[in-house]
């Protein structure tokens, strides 16, 4: 019977380790997202406030082109293939909305693993007191 529950009690703290790797993943995704979401709101900072025309737009992975801003209105796309031209300031509100929410998922998610942690520890205790 012993052994049974002890079987049992390993099978939860496998799930519950699954539980928490696939946590982890969505939690770095999150935190890359903010990351990348800061930085695009730092770059229309940059452009809300240069007084420059010629520039190097960072296009990804350490490439840049040479650009030359005509006017300071960008095409932000607002749903499935729906663009409108917005004011920098205007998109940066809207990514302080999105960093916003994604920063409410990271409580949630962070929340979730400490959750997950304690039931880990439960099992780890509970099986340490039955050798």
């Amino acid at each position: 019977m012993k052994n049974e529950s002890e079987q049992e009690l390993l099978m939860q703290a496998s799930m519950i380790e699954q539980h928490m790797a696939q946590l982890n993943e969505q939690l770095n995704m999150v935190e890359n997202t903010i990351d990348e979401m800061t930085f695009l709101s730092n770059s229309l900072t940059y452009i809300e406030d240069t007084k420059e025309k010629d520039n190097w737009t960072n296009l990804g992975h350490g490439i840049f082109l040479s650009s030359t801003i005509k006017e300071k209105k960008l095409l932000v796309q607002v749903g499935a293939g729906v663009f409108i031209k917005k004011l920098p300031s205007e998109a940066k509100k809207i990514i302080s909305s999105q960093i916003k929410r994604m920063n409410e998922a990271r409580i949630k998610l962070s929340a979730q693993q400490e959750f997950y942690h304690e039931a880990l520890s439960r099992i780890v205790d509970e099986v340490g007191h039955t050798h």
